[in-house]
């Protein structure tokens, strides 16, 4: 204990280690604000993902059935067409091919329709990334108000 120093409780801070202390506080916050920001867009993500599940299961079963049953019921359906009216089987083949894309755009138009009347996309994580980064500029505009002398 020959060289043991008295430490002088009434000294203050200077001001390069104020701006430190604070700069470490704010980098702190800027890392717990990102690491929630992070788990709100899982959150969301998770959430915009179950939503649609319904919308896509709507598309995929569009084109389920347009690759499978489509093409033989155009063909019979032409057909049947051409005898009926006395056309040419290829004008019925045409209207029966046009009735499918009729039937195929509807079924998309009902895929889009359940999309749209889903709530916006991560409408949370928008949310509280906008209220953090408010309170990051409150909280560099108080700062640089104060200044490191605090």
């Amino acid at each position: 204990m020959v060289h043991q120093e008295t430490l002088d409780e009434s000294r203050r801070e200077t001001p390069a280690e104020v701006l430190a202390h604070k700069s470490s506080e704010i980098v702190a916050q800027l890392g717990s604000m990102g690491d929630l920001q992070f788990r709100l867009l899982i959150a969301d993500l998770a959430e915009l993902w179950t939503a649609s599940k319904t919308a896509l299961v709507v598309y995929v079963v569009a084109l389920i059935v347009f690759a499978a049953a489509v093409p033989v019921a155009l063909a019979g359906a032409g057909l049947g067409l051409a005898s009926l009216l006395e056309i040419s089987p290829a004008a019925g083949l045409l209207l029966a091919a046009l009735a499918a894309l009729l039937l195929v755009a509807g079924v998309i138009g009902l895929g889009v329709w359940q999309f749209r009347r889903r709530p916006p996309a991560m409408r949370r994580s928008r949310r509280e990334l906008v209220e953090n980064l408010q309170t990051l500029k409150q909280m560099l505009s108080n700062y640089s108000r104060t200044g490191p002398a605090e």
